[in-house]
């Protein structure tokens, strides 16, 4: 299914709104009236607000922002993240399946991320990390062996 969406989703994006048009044109739905009452709505909903309030909401946005960059911007230079090993023990990692919440939260940071886990079963650390090294090293020693042969 996943597969099926990644590829089509346009069209499933088109079958969808033209499901939209027919159920509203079989139900007689005022599109106008309704638009117009959603947007003086929301219209009234925002001259509730002062201009303060404004201010406020902007500048919680912008420290969200900032503070969400600069996690990822962390995230993405940690020696931690980056190594080829276990963070808890140094042993070598092993990468295993992702999760649907990893791939969401790598589309969030739009950062590559996989979930790896420790390859000493006492140690048991399973966590995210971003390819690094390990895998372009992986990829420069099967290019050195081509070049070899």
């Amino acid at each position: 299914m996943r597969h099926f969406l990644k590829e089509f989703w346009v069209e499933v994006a088109f079958l969808f709104i033209a499901i939209v048009v027919i159920l509203l044109s079989i139900l007689h739905v005022n599109v106008l009236a309704m638009f117009s009452g959603l947007v003086n709505f929301f219209w009234d909903f925002l001259a509730e607000f002062s201009f303060s309030d404004y201010v406020r909401i902007v500048l919680v946005l912008m420290v969200g922002t900032i503070l969400a960059w600069r996690a990822c911007r962390r995230f993405t230079r940690s020696e931690r993240y980056l190594g080829d090993q276990c963070p808890k023990c140094g042993s070598p990692l092993k990468r295993v399946r992702r999760v649907r919440r990893d791939r969401l939260l790598s589309k969030i940071l739009l950062i590559p991320l996989h979930r790896y886990c420790c390859a000493d079963s006492v140690c048991g650390w399973i966590g995210l990390k971003k390819p690094g090294r390990h895998q372009k090293n992986r990829e420069e020693e099967a290019f050195e062996v081509r070049d070899s042969l």
